[in-house]
C-alpha cells in the first residue's frame, strides 16, 4: 500500500501548480502524474482502496504525496485526513492575499467560459447568495475561498503544528522561492537536490485551446508518448511552460480588481486576515496595502 506522507491543501489560485511540478522533479518524492486527486473532496465515497491506487509507481522515493488546494476550502476533509491519513501526516498550506485571489479565481472562470458577470457583479452575486444560504457551485464560491482563518482552524483542531507548514504566496512563492524550496525539503525531510525551481506561476489566462490545455495539464496519454521520447524532466518542463504561453489568450482589466480591493479587503475580510495572522504568527500588513 502506497500511503501518502504529506499534502499540499491550498488555498486555490495560490502557486500550487508551479509547487506540484517541482515537487514532482524531486529525485526523492513521489507525486502522481493527476495533480489533483480530489480525494478527500470529490472522491471520497470510492474508499481508501481506490485512494492509494492513484500511487501505483513510487520506485522506492522516500516521500509519497498530492496536491489538491481543495482540501484546505472543503468542509470535510481535515477529519477525513486525519481519519485515513492519520494525525502526523505533513500539510502544506500556501495563502494568497485574498482580493488577489478572488481576482484570479474570477479570471479563471472567465477563461474557462464559466463565468459572463463583470467581477464587480460576480463578487455582488455570491454575497448575496452567501447572505440568502443559498447552495450553488462551488466554482463561483469567489468569497468564501478567502476566509482562510475559518479553514484552518478545522485542521489545527486535529493536527499538530510541527506538521503544519505555513507558507504565504507573495513572499515565499513569488519573491523568495529558492529558501522556501530549502525550507520545504527540510519540512519533508529529503535532500535540498540541485533542481530548478524557475517554475513560473500560472498567469491568470484564458486558454486559446481548451484541449491543449487539458493536454498539458492532466494525466493524459499524450503526457507518457511524450516521456518516452524526452526522458529530462527539467526538458519536459520547459516545453510545457513554452507551450503554456503560446496557448494562453490574456484578458480582463485588472482596474476591476482595484476598484474593489478597498471594499474586499476593510469591509470582507480585515478580522479574518487580523485572525490568521495570530494562527501562523505571520506579519499580513502587507495585504492591507493598497
Amino acid at each position: 500500500m502506497n500511503k501518502p506522507s504529506f499534502l499540499v491543501v491550498g488555498t486555490q489560485k495560490a502557486g500550487t501548480t508551479s509547487m506540484y511540478d517541482i515537487l514532482k522533479n524531486h529525485p526523492e518524492i513521489y507525486i502522481p502524474d493527476t495533480k489533483e486527486i480530489h480525494f478527500f473532496d470529490k472522491n471520497y465515497e470510492k474508499g481508501t482502496a481506490w485512494y492509494f491506487d492513484q500511487f501505483p509507481n513510487p520506485d522506492k522515493k522516500r516521500v509519497i504525496g498530492e496536491v489538491t488546494p481543495n482540501y484546505m476550502y472543503d468542509q470535510n476533509a481535515p477529519q477525513r485526513i486525519y481519519n485515513d491519513l492519520g494525525k502526523n501526516i505533513k500539510l502544506i498550506f500556501i495563502f494568497r492575499n485574498p482580493a488577489d485571489r478572488i481576482f484570479s479565481n474570477y479570471k479563471m472562470n472567465v477563461g474557462r467560459n464559466h463565468e459572463q458577470n463583470s467581477f464587480k457583479d460576480a463578487i455582488y452575486q455570491d454575497l448575496e447568495k452567501m447572505k440568502n444560504n443559498e447552495q450553488y457551485p462551488v466554482v463561483f464560491h469567489y468569497v468564501k475561498r478567502g476566509f482562510y482563518d475559518t479553514q484552518l482552524k478545522r485542521f489545527l483542531e486535529l493536527f499538530d503544528r510541527k506538521n503544519l507548514l505555513f507558507l504565504l504566496f507573495e513572499e515565499d512563492t513569488i519573491n523568495n522561492r529558492k529558501k522556501t524550496f530549502e525550507k520545504i525539503y527540510r519540512f519533508l525531510e529529503v535532500e535540498n537536490a540541485n533542481i530548478s525551481v524557475d517554475v513560473k506561476v500560472t498567469p491568470d489566462i484564458a486558454w486559446k485551446s481548451n484541449r491543449i490545455d487539458k493536454i498539458l495539464n492532466t494525466a493524459h496519454p499524450i503526457n507518457q508518448l511524450i516521456k518516452n521520447f524526452i526522458p529530462s524532466k527539467n526538458l519536459r518542463m520547459k516545453m510545457k511552460y513554452w507551450l503554456m504561453h503560446f496557448n494562453r489568450k490574456p484578458h480582463g482589466d485588472k482596474n476591476e480588481l482595484e476598484e474593489m480591493r478597498p471594499f474586499l479587503i476593510d469591509e470582507i475580510y480585515k478580522e479574518s486576515i487580523i485572525n490568521l495572522e495570530k494562527l501562523i504568527d505571520k506579519d499580513l500588513s502587507a495585504w492591507f496595502n493598497f
